[in-house]
């Protein structure tokens, strides 16, 4: 009896932690190289890209409404659309943020290309009081809530050292972390929302004995305005002590698109080619990215985990 008592306590127990909104788990799927999520806003449920190289929340006009303000979405190809503004509230899993401010743009040329119906996406914003980490081994996103310290809210049983940990600098809402490339430092911004790297055209010179198979390519961006790249696979590439195999690499003209942000110079942005080959975490307080190889990590209680009492 005692035995069936506690039994049931446990499982009570650990039910209610996996219902806690501080820590939600979320399948996602992959269609070209970007992320897709169930979220709800407005009582519409459907799938939104989770595309942390957006500063704020992205809704698709043809679903959602907004006033309109003097705001531009600027596109790689240099194409600006006109966004609106609204208030909303979004649920990610177990987790609701609330009050949350939105932008409504025009989505139709990406719903085209996808052949999906597509939300919106949910940018650094809605992140910023989290750790998030992408597992592509596992088709998974988890969030954790952080405190005032950057500290988990919550325990996780599975929880790993990571393999390296990274410090990542603002420009704006991109974490900016330093890679090397063969024997030069490049400083990229993190964007999940990137399906391949995009680098500054300046650079290829400099970077052009680490790129091979390079070829002239057309890519459309926002809007339908179509522009030239030079595409190439991109070698020796590492942070820290982890190294990455080759990345698919476009080299564009990025000012347009970097132009609004404000910080330091940023010479490129990795996305799927960098965040598919390991899991990895960002901790957006205290500015910290993880990264875990799975053949070199030890269990442990995490530093970091929050005692409540203590706030």
């Amino acid at each position: 009896m005692e035995r069936t008592a506690f039994l049931l306590g446990f499982l009570c127990l650990v039910l209610k932690l996996s219902a806690n909104s501080d820590h939600t788990t979320v399948p996602f799927f992959k269609a070209d190289r970007l992320i897709y999520v169930e979220a709800e806003v407005e009582h519409q449920r459907g799938y939104f890209i989770v595309d942390t190289g957006y500063r704020g929340i992205l809704l698709n006009h043809k679903y959602f409404k907004g006033i309109q303000t003097d705001r531009y979405l600027m596109g790689v190809n240099g194409e600006g659309v006109a966004v609106q503004g609204k208030l909303i509230d979004l649920r990610l899993g177990s987790i609701v943020e609330r009050d949350l401010y939105g932008e409504v743009s025009d989505l139709q040329r990406l719903e085209e290309q996808k052949g999906l119906k597509i939300l919106g996406l949910i940018g650094s914003t809605f992140f910023k009081k989290f750790e998030i980490v992408f597992d592509y081994f596992n088709n998974e996103l988890t969030l954790y809530r952080l405190d005032r310290k950057g500290r988990r809210l919550t325990w996780d049983w599975s929880y790993r050292i990571p393999s390296q940990t990274v410090d990542f600098k603002w420009r704006g809402h991109l974490p900016i972390i330093d890679v090397e490339v063969g024997e030069h430092q490049v400083r990229l911004g993190i964007d999940s929302g990137a399906e391949s790297n995009l680098f500054d055209q300046k650079i290829l010179p400099k970077l052009k004995s680490y790129v091979k198979a390079i070829h002239q390519a057309r890519i459309i961006g926002l809007g339908r305005k179509a522009i030239q790249v030079h595409v190439g696979t991109l070698h020796s590439i590492a942070v820290g002590t982890i190294r990455y195999s080759p990345m698919r690499t476009m080299f564009v003209n990025l000012i347009p698109f970097l132009k609004d942000l404000s910080g330091g110079k940023v010479q490129g942005l990795i996305g799927y080619e960098f965040l598919s080959q390991y899991k990895t975490g960002i901790n957006f307080r205290r500015q910290e990215i993880y990264i875990w190889n799975e053949e070199n990590v030890q269990d442990r209680l995490p530093s970091f985990i929050s005692r409540r009492k203590e706030e």
